[in-house]
């Protein structure tokens, strides 16, 4: 049987600002067309983190049953007429993130052989772990210096998804909801979505608290670790929250109070109640959330419909005009393509272009890089899948730069590729490529140290042709990546 739901990610109900019909927006598409009227629209996400609900609609009896079929299994009465139920809200914080993720490569020793007599029987000490070693320093009274051969190390850029506990602690709520939050259908959170029949729990953490907790700044209220000094630490870059607000039932019954997953209708926790327990009064922090909005998707300059593509840079066929969805964008030196000697029916795949400072410069220069530093560095504006396929591209094509000519834009056809990547994300996709340069030299290097302002900001497409499993650029034969590796 078919349905509407969405192919994956979590997504919110929203309304078509045209003819007020509903929407459902899926988290990685920031352009739709409304089923109802056929207006293109734009989501446009606030700058402060935004709020969702995810609703429940389950009803009392259902709810009732579910606690008298525990109450059941556990041998216990069931409920009677002192039965109250109360609906509660509890905010998450929902994190989404790029994780910087640094590890040694595999380190191979270079002993010489050797062996010890130990009761007559000899011990190879090639290759010996960590127990030889120490079987190895109280029998001779020592432990040789290890040797390794020179490592690099390996340096990763990796998504990251993590919910956790926004509002003040309460007895049975858990510390985090898992991985809901990606399917889950939302609504933004508005005045006229509060029921008044339920308890929305206040927002009662910051956002750059959040941030503290997840770089190990600062440790995790309500999470306990067997460690009591543990502090887990994560080094991550481009992170974005917004709340979330799950439904949960507090069911009171004789002497016993059960929490109920309002999703479910599980129970999350059992406890006793007491005689003097007067309901939790909490204070308003007066946080204030993002509002999303969607909008038409025109063209700021005369009005006309941009094309129903998923690309953070458009070109209207009206009137020219390079349209940007980039808040404060520097791109200054417009939209260019290299026409090289390629077929027409070669793909285009634009690179953001980065102009560096002297200073930048200077930096790269002094990291032993092969070669003269270069003043710009090239950066894929399509999705790679793995990171270290979209370094070497940089590399290569930062490399290349200097042979590709360039002609000035003024309308795209089919072979010009989306824009994928949006600036910020291309500008932190730069600095970790540097950042892996010096990684090599400063393994506590954080990445937040690795910044590059460029002066200035232009797109380029550049012309790629199939040769059997790979993508080759039509100017210079040099450039390559595998077709596989880009995300559809």
């Amino acid at each position: 049987m078919a349905t509407n739901r969405p192919k994956g990610g979590f997504y919110i109900d929203v309304t078509c600002p045209g003819c007020g019909g509903r929407l459902d927006l899926q988290e990685d598409f920031f352009v739709l067309q409304c089923s109802h009227c056929g207006s293109i629209l734009r989501v446009i996400m606030p700058d402060t983190p935004p709020a969702y609900i995810i609703k429940s609609d389950k009803p009392k009896r259902e709810i009732r049953f579910r606690v008298d079929r525990h109450l059941k299994d556990q041998g216990l009465p069931l409920t009677q007429s002192d039965f109250s139920l109360k609906k509660i809200y509890y905010p998450y914080w929902k994190v989404d993130a790029l994780e910087v993720k640094t590890r040694g490569e595999s380190l191979s020793r270079i002993e010489t052989k050797k062996t010890i007599n130990i009761l007559t029987t000899e011990i190879n000490t090639i290759g010996i772990g960590q127990v030889g070693q120490v079987v190895k320093a109280c029998v001779s009274g020592g432990v040789d210096e290890p040797k390794y051969q020179s490592s690099d190390l390996s340096v990763n850029l990796v998504p990251f998804h993590v919910n956790q506990i926004a509002g003040p602690v309460v007895d049975g709520v858990p510390y985090s909801i898992g991985m809901r939050t990606a399917y889950m259908k939302m609504t933004p959170y508005t005045d006229e979505d509060i029921d008044d029949q339920s308890d929305f729990i206040p927002v009662m953490k910051q956002w750059t608290e959040v941030l503290d907790q997840l770089s190990g700044r600062l440790a995790a209220e309500g999470m306990r670790y067997a460690d009591p000094n543990y502090v887990p630490g994560r080094r991550l870059v481009q992170a974005t929250g917004s709340i979330v607000y799950f439904p949960y039932f507090i069911c009171n019954t004789g002497s016993q109070k059960i929490l109920i997953d309002g999703i479910n209708g599980r129970v999350v926790h059992e406890t006793k109640l007491r005689g003097d327990e007067q309901p939790t009064q909490y204070a308003d922090p007066h946080i204030e959330f993002g509002k999303l909005t969607v909008d038409f998707h025109r063209c700021p300059t005369c009005g006309i419909d941009l094309p129903l593509t998923q690309s953070h840079i458009y070109i209207c066929h009206n009137c020219h005009s390079v349209i940007s969805l980039e808040k404060n964008n520097p791109m200054d030196d417009g939209v260019y393509y290299s026409p090289g000697n390629h077929s027409r029916h070669d793909p285009l795949f634009p690179f953001w272009v980065f102009k560096l400072h002297k200073k930048t410069v200077a930096k790269i220069a002094k990291m032993a890089v092969p070669g003269q530093a270069p003043d710009r560095i090239v950066v894929p504006a399509f999705r790679i899948a793995n990171f270290k396929v979209l370094r070497r591209l940089t590399q290569r094509i930062t490399a290349a730069f200097p042979q590709f000519d360039r002609e000035l834009v003024e309308t795209f056809s089919k072979d010009f590729q989306s824009v994928d990547i949006s600036l910020p994300e291309a500008i932190t996709h730069a600095e970790m490529c540097l950042f892996c340069e010096k990684a090599v030299k400063q393994p506590n290097l954080s990445p937040d140290k690795v910044k590059i302002n460029p002066r200035s900001v232009e797109l380029l497409y550049a012309p790629f042709h199939e040769e059997n499993y790979f993508y080759v650029d039509s100017v210079i034969n040099a450039v390559t990546f595998a077709k596989n590796t880009i995300v559809q």
